[in-house]
């Protein structure tokens, strides 16, 4: 279906209804608009909420070696009903409705109340996603999720081996968690597209990366439909060295510039010649604007995935952040040296409600900067004291600074 805007005859741009609803076009909205090839970019308006990440619990049955727990010093504990009931309120208000992911620091199946919460969530017209490692997926809370109208349940699934797996999710055991997922699947609905649909979230690290075609292979067995491949996020010494990209613009920007030569290729079998994949290798080197089949790879990252999406946090205790990175204070490795990244709340559920913590004018002007993003380029550069915290940065931005975050630079990814 194609969808046509048009000009006025004042000059104005009109964009279809169905997509301006979509995208929180509406009077006096503001959007970052930059130049694409044969096309104009509008990011979405900083004023649309779209999608809310909920930590129902920051616990977990697990003791993962990559997890924020081995490092930290943080209240633990589980979102309470008065909490949720001021959200699930909040949320039939909403429109059009933005969509949820439990997720967040914890276990989302370890909350006595997780299938319950689906279902309500589910009625006032949501769409619902969890993020679970999967050991707590036992057939009664399967066919719960099922019923409740769960959208998509996300595995994370970092090995197909089951010593290597067991290494990186320490307290789990792979054969039980696929046989979870194997119920699971086997008790949704026939369909030719079976819901609640299935995810496999894998984090690639230096120890298990030769996992990953067999994380595929088995993902594709299990009926997934859905794949993210992230980066480690180093929150100690040991998983710095476990990480798969350098600090440098060549290896984590990938930029498209006027300044670099174009290889365009067509579509192709790339296993076909030696001599291609040496092309590619040699444009994959950062020197080259990359095409491939008319599709531009070489996007510039300074994007926040959460700011540009829409999206908010919302933490087990009520508070509130605009991102993952900043829900909770922790310290992770930047160029092989300890970053302390402070949180950042802009308002807590109960206290106020979220449409109104949402467009409150600091929080709205604090995603007009990220989308504007014109921080130091921390990533890659790392050449002064101030990259060592997100308190301020080299060209004067305030807390709290967005240079330095991995999500911006396309190298972690969430759901």
């Amino acid at each position: 279906m194609t969808l046509w805007g048009y000009v006025d005859e004042d000059g104005r741009l009109v964009i279809p209804d169905p997509l301006a609803k979509m995208y929180g076009v509406r009077p006096g909205a503001r959007f970052v608009v930059s130049e694409d090839q044969n096309a104009l970019r509008l990011n979405r308006s900083p004023l649309q909420l779209n999608r809310i990440y909920l930590e129902v619990t920051n616990q977990c049955n697990l003791s993962c070696a990559m997890c924020i727990r081995r490092t930290w010093h943080e209240p633990m504990g589980f979102m309470g009903e008065e909490v949720f009931q001021r959200l699930e309120s909040d949320l039939w208000d909403l429109e059009p409705k933005p969509s949820v992911c439990l997720s967040g620091l914890g276990e989302p199946l370890f909350h006595p109340k997780i299938v319950e919460w689906v279902w309500r969530l589910k009625q006032t017209g949501a769409s619902v996603e969890i993020i679970t490692n999967g050991t707590l997926l036992s057939r009664e809370r399967s066919k719960g999720l099922i019923e409740a109208g769960l959208d998509v349940l996300w595995l994370s699934l970092d090995a197909a081996d089951p010593i290597q797996y067991q290494a990186i999710r320490q307290g789990a055991v792979l054969e039980h968690v696929i046989e979870n997922l194997q119920t699971f699947r086997a008790l949704r609905p026939p369909s030719h597209k079976p819901t609640p649909q299935i995810g496999i979230v894998f984090v690639a690290m230096q120890s298990n990366l030769h996992e990953l075609p067999q994380v595929i292979e088995l993902g594709q067995k299990l009926g997934a439909v859905h794949f993210i491949v992230s980066n480690v996020y180093p929150y100690t010494e040991e998983m710095d060295r476990e990480r798969l990209y350098v600090y440098s613009p060549k290896s984590i920007t990938y930029f498209k510039s006027p300044w670099l030569p174009t290889l365009r290729f067509p579509k192709m079998d790339l296993e076909a010649s030696e001599a291609v994949q040496k092309a590619l290798h040699l444009a994959w080197s950062g020197l080259w604007n990359l095409e491939f089949g008319g599709i531009n790879l070489s996007q510039t990252c300074d994007h926040c995935p959460f700011v540009e999406r829409g999206s908010v946090v919302i933490g087990w205790d009520g508070r509130i952040s605009p991102c993952i990175v900043l829900l909770r204070s922790h310290t992770t490795y930047l160029h092989g040296k300890p970053r302390q990244v402070r949180a950042y709340s802009v308002g807590t559920l109960g206290k106020q409600s979220l449409q109104e913590i949402w467009m409150a004018p600091d929080y709205v002007a604090f995603r007009e900067r990220v989308q504007a993003f014109s921080f130091s380029p921390c990533t890659f550069c790392g050449g002064c004291d101030l990259s060592e915290s997100n308190e301020e940065d080299c060209l004067r931005n305030p807390f709290p600074t967005c240079g330095g975050c991995f999500w911006a630079q396309g190298i972690i990814q969430c759901p």
